[in-house]
């Protein structure tokens, strides 16, 4: 019976902070949260605290934690910002990291370290989790993408070019060299992501808009290269 659990109530802020301490309820223990504490010394009136449970570390800090994700998942207003080491990342925070990032440039030996470290350190899923992964998504519906988010990707696409590499791989895909069979569950996974999905009639305009600016050399390139296509489709069956 060492450690206790205990709620501080912002009044004026309507927000609430859990937390936990090992040691004796009138020890004049606050909290450990910095911002929680700075409006606590600035304004120590609008606050009270109520003691939730009394017991062993352990069995408080479970109980912590248990209290913090009911907070979370109910949207509550608190100051708390994790609960067992796993962060909250409320819009301001995401908003605070954004601005800290942008216009940043990584350089070169920044990117190679960082290939460098996902080829001989980074530990991969095992076939469990990914399985695990797999089943929970599977099924769910992909909403459409906001217009705020197709400026971005947009915005982000601007000025890049294509390899050659890059280019001819797609090329050779798409006349069926190397291009191994799909198989049934990659299809099935397929059917399940669009099942229901319809084009809107302004990404329908997109496409038709899209069609009718294409060159003739490119046309004939798409035909020549879907004519190979199926000759090799034919020729192999």
């Amino acid at each position: 019976m060492n450690s206790f659990v205990y709620c501080w109530t912002d009044h004026s802020q309507q927000k609430l902070y859990v937390g936990m301490h090992k040691g004796h309820v009138n020890d004049g223990y606050i909290c450990s949260s910095k911002y929680m504490l700075n409006e606590y010394k600035s304004r120590p009136q609008d606050f009270t605290r109520q003691i939730l449970a009394i017991g062993s570390y352990e069995t408080c800090r479970i109980f912590e934690i248990k209290v913090i994700k009911a907070m979370f998942d109910q949207k509550v207003n608190c100051y708390n910002l994790n609960y067992g080491g796993v962060v909250l990342h409320t819009p301001e925070i995401r908003a605070k990291i954004s601005k800290t990032h942008k216009g940043k440039t990584i350089s070169e030996d920044h990117k190679a370290a960082i290939r460098l470290w996902n080829e001989t350190q980074r530990q991969l899923a095992t076939a469990e989790t990914r399985e695990k992964i797999s089943q929970a998504r599977r099924g769910v519906p992909r909403g459409a993408l906001s217009e705020e988010w197709k400026a971005k990707i947009g915005t982000s696409l601007v000025g890049k070019k294509r390899s050659k590499e890059f280019k001819e791989a797609v090329s050779a895909r798409q006349l069926g060299i190397k291009r191994g069979a799909y198989p049934e569950s990659g299809k099935e996974k397929q059917r399940i992501a669009h099942t229901g999905k319809k084009h809107s009639p302004e990404t329908i305009e997109k496409l038709r808009a899209i069609k009718a600016n294409i060159s003739e050399e490119t046309k004939a390139k798409l035909s020549a290269a879907k004519k190979a296509y199926w000759d090799r489709k034919k020729g192999v069956a």
